[in-house]
């Protein structure tokens, strides 16, 4: 890549894996980078899990990632953060989708050791407003935003 191309990519869920990072290590400069599900959905219906809703793991390979700065993750929900995560020193936003079974407590854990981390954004999480708030109680220089919580709480109150 030379210095002025932009170094994004999008990848399947399917395909962001380990081996796939070790036989294209060109995708290691990248600075920007979306992984999804190709059937996702960002409303769930009534906030509640779809019944073909897809966990994934992010690859322990996501450390070597040094110059990320943007992690996005749509359509995939998450049980837990590898620890490797907080090896990316220059990560400043995050978006991923949690569900009630997701390991909040050390995904906060994860997160707080993420020096840059600016923004995070839970939009199309399964949570309740309790663990939502304990997520931003966790990480207080973190702005939290998940638009379809603000959007709902928005309607609620002018109720």
């Amino acid at each position: 890549m030379s210095f002025n191309e932009i170094r994004y990519q999008e990848f399947s869920a399917i395909d962001f894996t380990e081996i796939y990072i070790k036989q294209h290590p060109e995708v290691l400069k990248l600075e920007h980078i979306v992984i999804s599900n190709a059937n996702w959905t960002i409303y769930p219906p009534d906030n509640k899990m779809p019944p073909n809703a897809v966990f994934y793991s992010l690859p322990k390979a996501i450390k070597e990632f040094k110059w990320l700065k943007t992690l996005s993750l749509k359509g995939v929900f998450l049980i837990e953060l590898p620890t490797e995560l907080q090896e990316l020193s220059d990560l400043k936003h995050l978006s991923i989708q949690l569900a009630e079974k997701s390991d909040i407590k050390g995904i906060c854990t994860t997160l707080i050791k993420v020096e840059k981390l600016e923004t995070l954004n839970l939009t199309g999480s399964i949570i309740s407003d309790e663990i939502y708030h304990k997520i931003k109680q966790e990480l207080p220089n973190v702005k939290l935003s998940d638009v379809i919580r603000n959007m709902r709480n928005k309607v609620n109150k002018n109720n």
